[in-house]
């Protein structure tokens, strides 16, 4: 892709492919398959600890920290998609008190690994009527307008 001044142009699958938005290749074009590889890698990993946390719950097993263990591969995938932020969003309206409160918040990738603010634990949605909350919050990558 190249722009009206004759100079190169980043789309978006470019920088998914490991590219910054400032052009700055993050790694060289000979490791792509295995970036991909590693990507799809951990998104599988965060559905996987999703899908058996969501298990636990329904047998009113403990369940907390597999949830938290899909929302890391979660953070992980984003930041290896070459993100460095991510913006929490709640179920908006369908949320408890407790997670619309986290709604729009913007964080590092760092800062959200270090300190997990979600899923949380004091989340009072509660799907099954268990007494557990099951939070719905999730991480979406953050890009500055372009």
């Amino acid at each position: 892709m190249v722009d009206h001044k004759g100079g190169a142009r980043m789309g978006l699958f470019d920088f998914l492919k490991g590219k910054s938005l400032k052009g700055k290749t993050k790694q060289k074009s000979s490791n792509t398959i295995d970036q991909y590889s590693n990507i799809k890698t951990l998104h599988i990993e965060s559905m996987m600890y999703y899908q058996k946390a969501r298990e636990l719950y329904e047998r009113n097993e403990v369940f907390f920290p597999t949830l938290q263990e899909s929302v890391r591969f979660q953070l992980l995938n984003h930041q290896k998609n070459g993100f460095d932020r991510v913006e929490i969003l709640a179920a908006e309206s369908q949320s408890c008190n407790v997670c619309q409160k986290m709604n729009d918040n913007v964080l590092t990738i760092t800062t959200a690994l270090k300190n997990m603010p979600i899923p949380r634990k004091d989340c009072k949605h509660s799907p099954n009527e268990n007494g557990e909350g099951w939070c719905r919050c999730t991480y979406v990558p953050y890009v500055d307008d372009l």
